[in-house]
């Protein structure tokens, strides 16, 4: 006996689009997952520059204040090297989060 091609055609339409559907559901999901994850790096990275901005807040109060050899506490002219860290802290949060906003876009 022959089987009618009809049947057998329409079987394999059904495996393909069951097929397709699978591929499609397993790319949506690691899509997801890479989403999820740039997420939590971008939040990760806010959370250190927003860490990195308080203490760098706290030091620019502390700027003029410098501690001699015997551990006392003098309030004078700005330090230079602190106020160098300072902007340099401040560019490095300043490139981190322009980096990632240039990756996003």
């Amino acid at each position: 006996m022959e089987v009618p091609k009809r049947g057998l055609n329409g079987w394999k339409e059904k495996k393909a689009l069951k097929e397709d559907k699978k591929s499609t559901k397993t790319v949506e999901k690691v899509i997801e997952k890479e989403s999820e994850k740039e997420a939590q790096q971008i939040v990760n990275v806010k959370s250190i520059a927003n860490d990195l901005a308080l203490n760098i807040i706290k030091s620019n109060k502390e700027l003029h204040i410098h501690t001699d050899m015997f551990g006392k506490q003098h309030k004078g002219t700005i330090d230079s090297a602190r106020l160098k860290k300072l902007t340099s802290a401040l560019k490095d949060i300043s490139d981190i989060l322009g980096k990632r906003h240039n990756r996003k876009q």
